[in-house]
């Protein structure tokens, strides 16, 4: 057995318990570097619910095997056990199958599953097929391709297709063909500097897109929003997410905040100007102030250069011009243009 590092940490214990009675618990034991057991159990309106699951990865390989509301207490094996099994074959290609088998309750027969699958990794993009066999509620295809196009680009799309035993024309009975139904959907993600956008659209006609801005490194705002154009159905939604953050963080917070600010308070000012260059400004013609104040954006603090100008200029077709730059990237946020015209 393996030793494990000093940062890994063998048991997590996690539990909820609300007003109204309901528990969710979890646990994870870690075996060895390779094994781990976790626990998920459920009490909720007098409904029970208790997954256990093994994970078991190898250096080309992973293996898994779940069992959900397993029972024996009734003179037979019932709940829903699932394993799969995922190997490397080359560095980008992997290929896997997965089984399931479950009986909901002793006096109805078992039913079994199982699909295979396969997922190829290039350089920039990830694509990936699955099969499943002919079972009680029919056979299917699915596959998808995810592409990376730039840094902050990448779109992906979905395409899965059904086949469920049909219903004959004469009194419903089974054998009347196979019922087919597909659906695909295409999707794209942009990411900002502090923001993150996506967007996606079905072949039933729903678009939704959903909007993730960081306002500060513990406060997160949700945008959704849905449109099914088929039954003119909308939805729109907004959430808020305020992690605990640690003392440390908050103090390292503040001291960035302070010192961005003393070092734009104490940046010395670099008129820009167009024509000729800038005269002295006498006493009795005092220079123009031209400041932008800092906001607070959830990218950052933004700085603006405080410049002055001459009240009156000789040529009054002069121009003079300032900039509004963001001080870590130097991009200019606005700009302000005087002319003596």
């Amino acid at each position: 057995m393996s030793s494990l590092p000093t940062s890994c940490s063998l048991v997590f214990l996690q539990g909820t318990m609300e007003n109204d009675g309901s528990l969710v618990a979890r646990s994870n034991y870690r075996w060895n570097d390779s094994l781990i057991t976790k626990t998920n159990a459920q009490i909720q309106s007098g409904q029970s619910m208790l997954s256990i699951e093994n994970d078991l990865t190898g250096k080309d390989f992973t293996a898994s095997l779940k069992g959900m509301n397993p029972s024996i207490i009734e003179g037979g094996l019932k709940g829903i056990f699932i394993a799969s099994y995922l190997q490397s074959v080359t560095p980008s290609l992997a290929l896997g199958l997965e089984a399931v088998w479950q009986r909901v309750a002793m006096n109805s027969s078992p039913e079994a599953l199982l699909s295979y699958g396969a997922r190829y990794v290039g350089s920039d993009w990830i694509a990936s097929l699955q099969m499943q066999s002919e079972g009680p509620q029919g056979s299917g295809i699915s596959s998808s391709y995810w592409r990376k196009l730039t840094d902050k680009v990448s779109v992906g799309t979905d395409l899965s297709l059904q086949f469920a035993p049909g219903l004959s024309g004469q009194g419903g009975l089974m054998g009347g063909g196979l019922q087919k139904e597909g659906s695909a959907s295409a999707g794209a993600k942009y990411e900002f500097r502090a923001s993150t956008f996506r967007a996606q659209v079905d072949s039933k006609g729903r678009s939704s897109c959903l909007l993730e801005k960081t306002i500060l490194p513990a406060v997160r705002v949700t945008f959704a929003a849905e449109m099914d154009h088929l039954k003119q159905q909308a939805k729109v939604g907004v959430g808020v997410a305020i992690e605990a953050t640690s003392e440390d963080l908050m103090e390292q917070m503040e001291k960035g905040t302070a010192e961005r600010r003393s070092g734009l308070m104490n940046r010395t000012p670099v008129p820009q100007h167009h024509g000729r260059p800038q005269e002295a400004a006498s006493s009795d013609n005092p220079p123009v102030q031209v400041a932008c104040s800092e906001s607070s954006a959830a990218s950052g603090v933004l700085g603006c250069y405080a410049l002055s100008y001459p009240a009156i200029s000789t040529d009054p077709t002069e121009k003079f011009s300032a900039e509004c730059v963001e001080p870590e990237s130097h991009v200019t946020i606005a700009s302000l243009q005087i002319s003596g015209a």
